[in-house]
This record gives structure tokens, C-alpha cells and sequence, in this order.
């Protein structure tokens, strides 16, 4: 329709969903999207930043799985002292 639309000078485009951006000549000529390994959900697109510089590339990774990193915001940022955090962890709140 879009291509028939256009032929006859009338502006068109199609209106894609989610399934047809990885598909779109575009979209896959600037390689906006980047396949990445997930421990759980296993191959996974996750769409890269719409804007890029050639100085500062981005860095696509993964989604973090639930609780992956409560560890480490435990005893690090929030500094949480080991004790504390077996405690807590042991009584189940960190799940």
C-alpha cells in the first residue's frame, strides 16, 4: 500500500511494530540493534542509543537478571557490612 501510495506522489509509510524494526533496510544499515548472549531468555536484540559518535561508541550489554547484582549494591554502595548481609540473607529478604 505504501509503495502503491507513493507511486501516485501521496506521502506513505508503513507503520511498523516491534517485530518489523529488525527487518527495516534502515534500522539494519545503521546496525541499531545489537544481539547480545542473556543467561536466562538466551539470544536477545536490545536496541542500541538513536543517537552515535564516532569518538565515543556506544556499549551495548545485556539486561541484568533479578538479583544479579544486590550483592554488590549491598556491601558496596550501600556498605553493608558482611554480617548484616549474611543475616539478611539468610532470613530471605534478598530474594
Amino acid at each position: 500500500m505504501m509503495e502503491l501510495l507513493q507511486g501516485m506522489k501521496v506521502p506513505a509509510g508503513a507503520a511498523n511494530d516491534g517485530r518489523d524494526l529488525g527487518h527495516d533496510p534502515q534500522i539494519v544499515f545503521d546496525g541499531h540493534y545489537a544481539r547480545r548472549e542473556h543467561p536466562v531468555m538466551g539470544q536477545v536484540d536490545y536496541a542500541g542509543h538513536s543517537l552515535t559518535f564516532s569518538a565515543a561508541p556506544q556499549r551495548v550489554g545485556r539486561s541484568p537478571c533479578l538479583g544479579e547484582h544486590t550483592r554488590e549494591i549491598c556491601l558496596g554502595l550501600l556498605g553493608m557490612d558482611q554480617e548484616e548481609y549474611a543475616r539478611l540473607e539468610q532470613a530471605g529478604a534478598l530474594e
